[in-house]
């Protein structure tokens, strides 16, 4: 039986995170390393496939459709052995173990900071924690709850409403001066950005911002 040489764990998660953040500077900042080196695993990649992932535009990068078709294939398998992985470390654990799916910035400033405070009113309970940026089957993954945005609709689950969400319009003083912002109207005629992780989440109308002068 013949073997294909198959890419490197890193590589596939390298890409995986690039192709997120259309960015090989931003991946190396979620990964802990520098640009050249996930630079150094694309170009790796892409000659091991014989196939361009990516075409550069400026600042960003951008998935070819080679690029979009395997990171669908990439995004599930990388899911099914975090989905293993975590089964497995969890067998013959104590069965008070959480094991929980978070969003990124949920986890950082909201989760992690009240994690001691729970620990210390629990400290027999375990939270086991990953990253996942939508909704999910709870049958097919083993996590026993979910903290994310959007509607309580989630088929196969009960959703409890914990916090609303804020939106608001920032920019730099200079940015401010030199396009000439001067009330929150002003703002329909800016760049519109998107949010590649929430593409769901818009800005709501002026009317509902607060103006600062």
């Amino acid at each position: 039986m013949t073997h294909i040489p198959l890419p490197s764990i890193d590589a596939l998660v390298a890409f995986e995170s690039a192709a997120r953040h259309q960015s090989f500077t931003r991946a190396a900042a979620e990964l802990n390393l520098t640009q050249g080196a996930v630079s150094r695993q694309i170009r790796v990649l892409e000659d091991r496939l014989g196939s361009s992932l990516f075409q550069r535009v400026r600042q960003r990068v951008i998935l070819t459709d080679a690029g979009r078709a395997y990171l669908i294939e990439v995004r599930r398998i990388l899911d099914g052995l975090e989905s293993a992985t975590l089964r497995l470390m969890t067998v013959g654990e104590s069965t008070n173990v959480l094991n929980l799916a978070v969003l990124p910035a949920v986890a950082t400033h909201w989760l992690v900071p009240r994690l001691p405070d729970f620990f210390s009113k629990h400290p027999k309970i375990s939270i086991s924690c990953a990253i996942r940026l939508s909704p999910f089957d709870f049958e097919t993954n083993p996590f026993d709850a979910a903290i994310h945005y959007g509607s309580a609709i989630w088929a196969g689950a009960v959703a409890h409403h914990l916090m609303d969400e804020n939106i608001v319009p920032v920019c730099s003083p200079s940015f401010r001066t030199s396009r000439r912002i001067r009330r929150v109207e002003n703002l329909t005629r800016m760049p519109l950005l998107h949010l590649t992780t929430r593409p769901a989440c818009r800005a709501a109308d002026s009317e509902e911002y607060d103006e600062t002068r």
